[in-house]
């Protein structure tokens, strides 16, 4: 028998982790499972094949990326990704791009 959907909590419906119940996840939960998965990754590597830690804000820049190479206009990303200004998307995304 599947488990019925949680529904998101009001105002957090855009959040990307959340728990089994709908609920918003600690930052330092996630981070803690990133890591947990780094580690195991890392436990039978030789020291210059290991992953390099990443933080749950590496996301943000991954999706910002595959948007502008899938041609989605800046705009766009901009309201996408909250910022106030499309020059502060352009200024962050479009230098590392």
């Amino acid at each position: 028998m599947s488990r019925p959907k949680a529904k998101p909590l009001i105002g957090f419906e855009d959040v990307l982790f959340v728990s089994r119940n709908g609920w918003p996840l600690c930052d330092q939960t996630v981070i803690d499972a990133m890591d947990k998965i780094v580690n195991e990754i890392n436990y039978s590597r030789d020291e210059g094949e290991k992953f390099q830690r990443v933080s749950p804000h590496c996301f943000r820049h991954t999706f910002a990326t595959r948007c502008f190479e899938a041609g989605i206009p800046p705009k766009t990303v901009q309201v996408l990704l909250g910022h106030a200004t499309l020059d502060m998307t352009m200024n962050t995304f479009i230098l590392m791009y």
